[in-house]
């Protein structure tokens, strides 16, 4: 997960939105509905391409409106195409005053991790694995799993992660 500057051109937006670096099967493990295009595939991911899914808030901030299919992001200096939109997501914070009022939007956009890596300061910095489960029942024994290969790879430093 990083903070990206989106670098001001003629006719263009800017702004800071935050990017994930992420595989196909994430968007249905995290139960995520598109309003345009497609999720990332694994030939996103396998080819290391320029393609970015966004939240519909970004849609919105950076090109006026949810339809943004096929429009293009600059991101430190590369161009990303847009190739899914998700959802609204209908649990936005609004908070209301007599005064104020504040609603909290969600600028995120995800691209294949295998491009991520080439922009990320440290690619090997990885702060949040989601793992699911074809079967509930098997829970557990994949929770096991990962928590071996955790312990292993971190040297049997049990510290260095959490489940």
């Amino acid at each position: 997960m990083d903070e990206q500057v989106l670098p001001e051109k003629a006719d263009t937006t800017e702004g800071t939105m935050t990017v994930y670096g992420t595989t196909a099967s994430y968007f249905s493990i995290m139960n995520l509905e598109l309003a345009a295009g497609r999720f990332l595939k694994k030939p996103d991911v396998d080819n290391h391409s320029y393609v970015i899914v966004i939240s519909a808030d970004t849609a919105v901030e950076f090109f006026g409106r949810t339809d943004a299919e096929g429009e293009t992001l600059t991101i430190d200096g590369k161009s990303y195409t847009v190739v899914g939109v998700l959802s609204e997501d209908e649990n936005l914070t609004t908070s209301t005053t007599s005064t104020d009022s504040t609603e909290t939007v969600n600028l995120e956009g995800y691209i294949p991790y295998s491009t991520y890596s080439r922009m990320a300061d440290d690619a090997f910095a990885v702060s949040m694995i989601y793992i699911s489960s074809a079967k509930e029942d098997s829970l557990d024994e994949v929770e096991n799993a990962v928590e071996n290969i955790m312990t292993s790879r971190l040297n049997n430093d049990e510290d260095a992660y959490s489940i």
